[in-house]
């Protein structure tokens, strides 16, 4: 009974992890909760490339574009150079963009960041903390937020562009009624770490269920051999 206990332990136990997509132990996809639009954004504070601290709340008065990236994640350093245009031409008229990297080294996102020549600030997401504050599942993910500190737009996956960002720094300008997140659809090569785990969980469970029932066949045919022969000694 042990092992046929064994494997009925592992089949549940794979067929769970297959579900969840391990997101507990995805580094890139914590997030737990999304804040709502219209919702004041909660305060975090981390240190930059050049080692200062920076707060969200610092930047009260402005506002602020938000953007969770890391440098494997294609879809994310293909829109940086639309922030970096953007921050340029609105610096002044009080916008401002903080890139937050996430559990990535900084001595290689120092490197990206002075190749591609951005100048906008990069905070360090060490331990994931903010990005799990901000419900952050998948790269990239951008949060407009405005001069009071409330989330005006969350948008999950999808690129950037100079457009759509100066077009919502405008419309956060004018106060026009918020709106819903949009661009939901997550870049598929920013996933593909937790699909990978989840189909090899998917793998798992369908091989338990060809292997499990011929071990099954074997033990008991292995068992019964025994009691033959053992009965074959005794007689």
């Amino acid at each position: 009974m042990k092992p046929r206990r064994t494997n009925a332990v592992f089949v549940v136990i794979a067929l769970l992890v297959a579900l969840v997509g391990l997101p507990a132990f995805d580094g890139w996809s914590m997030g737990s909760r999304v804040p709502a639009v219209g919702m004041q954004a909660e305060d975090f504070t981390l240190i930059d490339l050049e080692g200062k601290s920076q707060s969200l709340s610092q930047y009260r008065g402005k506002i602020v574009l938000v953007n969770f990236w890391a440098t494997w994640c294609k879809p994310c350093t293909t829109e940086m150079p639309a922030m970096q245009v953007s921050f340029e031409k609105l610096r002044d008229k009080g916008f401002v963009v903080l890139a937050v990297n996430e559990l990535e080294d900084d001595a290689k996102v120092r490197e990206h960041i002075k190749q591609y020549r951005h100048t906008f600030p990069v905070l360090m997401d060490r331990d994931n903390k903010v990005a799990n504050q901000f419900g952050v599942f998948g790269l990239p993910v951008s949060v407009f937020i405005d001069q009071e500190g409330r989330v005006q737009e969350y948008i999950k996956g999808g690129l950037l562009t100079e457009q759509k960002i100066d077009e919502t720094v405008v419309r956060i300008q004018k106060q026009e009624p918020v709106k819903a997140a949009a661009l939901r659809q997550r870049p598929m090569n920013c996933r593909i770490r937790q699909f990978a785990v989840g189909g090899l969980a998917l793998w798992l469970v369908a091989l338990s269920g060809i292997v499990y029932p011929q071990l099954t066949a074997h033990m008991a045919q292995h068992e019964h051999h025994n009691a033959t022969t053992h009965a074959t000694v005794l007689s």
